[in-house]
């Protein structure tokens, strides 16, 4: 009888026991990729740096303040003179696989905008190879010395790993900036997170970031560093290409980045159940004729572009054919998104 009750104890404890998830480099993000993500700057008095083996994360009571979007694009979809550093096949330490948009920090005398950074998913690891920026009207790409890795293949509990990247530029009457960064990841913690989206499998990754930007005015003989450090939490899902949550700290102050599109969402039992959005003709010329499931409440059309800008919105009525004029929006790939109270649902439309 105590051998019966032992196999049942053990028997009970494996059941609740989760397993340790794998990351690797199938899970990471890749071009046409457009996930929106809820943002927030309060934690609610969680202690976020809590972490351990088959661990149980409670942030079910994240309150969002804004939504955003992260987009990913092909590298040739990018600028020439980046599509030149990053597509170049000779150049295996800057061939990337994946660009999104970025910010760059703030230099005095200088006008940046448009800035992008590219990526290079490989089998042993994740990392970003070199950013690109239009400087004064110019577009110039930096790329780093050695690759800033994210994440090395698998990520796996317990395990570390560093690396240092650089890239600077010399501009006539200006003078010189440079950035140099030593990255520090540990995998901390694995499993389970509770988001008011739904609860996902999950391991955790680390990443301490010190950053020297390097500052130099031709125009006045002076230069400076600017030293800061950054801190960044990231769980990891094989649900999502991107961290379900990101938790980063610079100076004190948190940004906070979680899922929005978790099947939870969508108040129906499986993925496999969702309403499946139908665009006919796609590709589309003039018209495009969505068919609006029956389920949903207050469905919006909205279409974006591959740069996450949106294009179109319009209100739908549920079990209904909605026409979209399409024949201003120029020739390329957008993203239908029909949003709803239930959820949000997205496709790709190529117009033609």
């Amino acid at each position: 009888m105590k051998k019966f009750f032992l196999l049942a104890s053990f028997a009970l404890a494996s059941l609740t026991i989760r397993a340790q998830i794998s990351i690797t480099s199938a899970n990471m993000p890749v071009a046409g990729n457009i996930i929106p993500l809820l943002q927030t700057s309060n934690v609610n008095g969680i202690d976020y740096a809590l972490t351990g083996a088959n661990y149980a994360w409670d942030f079910s009571s994240l309150s969002p303040t804004t939504t955003t979007i992260d987009t990913f694009l092909s590298v040739l979809s990018t600028p020439l003179t980046y599509n030149i550093a990053y597509s170049n096949p000779f150049d295996a330490a800057h061939l990337a696989t994946v660009a999104t948009k970025t910010t760059m920090p703030s230099i005095p005398m200088l006008n940046i905008t448009d800035t992008y950074i590219f990526m290079q998913n490989k089998s042993a690891q994740f990392s970003a190879v070199g950013v690109g920026a239009t400087i004064s009207g110019v577009g110039v790409p930096l790329t780093y010395d050695n690759a800033d890795v994210r994440y090395k293949f698998p990520v796996t509990y317990g395990t570390a790993d560093s690396s240092d990247s650089q890239y600077h530029i010399s501009l006539s009457g200006f003078g010189y900036y440079g950035e140099k960064l030593h990255r520090v990841n540990h995998v901390d913690g694995w499993g389970t997170l509770k988001l008011p989206s739904g609860t996902f499998d999950v391991i955790r990754v680390k990443s301490v970031i010190n950053y020297t930007d390097t500052i130099y005015a031709d125009t006045i003989s002076y230069g400076f560093n600017i030293n800061r450090v950054v801190t960044e939490y990231k769980w990891l899902s094989t649900e999502l290409n991107v961290p379900v949550l990101q938790i980063t700290n610079q100076f004190g102050l948190l940004t906070i980045l979680y899922d929005s599109l978790h099947p939870a969402n969508y108040g129906i039992p499986t993925a496999l159940n969702r309403p499946k959005l139908t665009l006919s003709p796609n590709p589309a010329t003039d018209v495009l004729t969505i068919d609006i499931p029956p389920q949903l409440t207050q469905p919006l059309i909205l279409i974006f572009d591959v740069l996450g800008n949106e294009m179109y919105r319009q209100p739908a009525a549920a079990e209904q054919k909605a026409m979209v004029p399409v024949g201003r929006l120029r020739n390329g790939i957008y993203f239908v998104r029909l949003q709803s109270a239930e959820g949000n649902f997205e496709t790709k439309l190529v117009k033609n």
